[in-house]
């Protein structure tokens, strides 16, 4: 079946929503409203929890059925990873399911601008103890989603440079600190002693970065 969706008209609010998407929360609104982690939660935890238990079972099984260097795959061995697919798939039904809510709530009040950063993904995944968080909160799915969902509600989506430090820039004196390690979770400016939770600080910045844009085209 094929449907024809019309895209709503152009929002003319004024409000711009600074988003910066991390590790600890899914994302920061500049508004202050958090989106938390879903791979934190107690669902998930237990289905993960579920799952390397069925894998550490079936790779003792292959080895305990392993005839001349070849691996028998089992009766059993089959119902066990048939298991281990239905929880992948329950897994990734739950974080899809929650990118679109969170998009969705994003868009659904029509702000002028969404401000979000251009996330070097692949950098961040070298970084072997985050590369596994980084990968779950699947940003690239995330931005695609709010891409199209911005389209089709009238809201322009500002992608901030990649080199905008958005973290490390006070977003009230525009003052720039030179370092800000990952342990460091409220910045604390140097030069007005703002202190704020490092990643809404990052989103005021961007909001700040999306009323200069809409300054620049106005």
């Amino acid at each position: 079946y094929s449907y024809e969706v019309t895209e709503l008209l152009p929002s003319d609010s004024d409000e711009i929503v600074g988003v910066d998407l991390g590790v600890k929360n899914l994302a920061v609104t500049s508004s202050g409203v958090v989106y938390k982690n879903i791979n934190k939660s107690a669902r998930v935890r237990q289905l993960e929890k579920r799952l390397h238990h069925l894998q550490r079972q079936v790779a003792r099984k292959y080895e305990d059925n392993k005839q001349d260097n070849k691996y028998i795959k089992t009766e059993n061995i089959r119902k066990l990873e048939y298991q281990i697919k239905l929880i992948h798939r329950r897994l990734k039904n739950i974080r899809n399911t929650y990118i679109h809510q969170v998009t969705y709530d994003l868009v659904k009040t029509k702000p002028r601008y969404i401000v979000i950063e251009d996330l070097n993904v692949s950098g961040m995944l070298k970084n072997k103890h985050l590369s596994k968080a980084i990968q779950q909160q699947e940003f690239y799915k995330f931005r695609q989603y709010l891409t199209y969902k911005c389209q089709f509600y009238g809201v322009r989506l500002v992608i901030a440079d990649r080199f905008y430090a958005s973290s490390k820039i006070c977003s009230c004196c525009g003052a720039k600190r030179t370092s800000l390690s990952l342990s460091e979770r409220t910045y604390i400016c140097p030069e007005c002693g703002l202190k704020m939770d490092r990643d809404l600080n990052a989103a005021v910045n961007l909001e700040n970065y999306g009323r200069r844009e809409l300054a620049r085209v106005s």
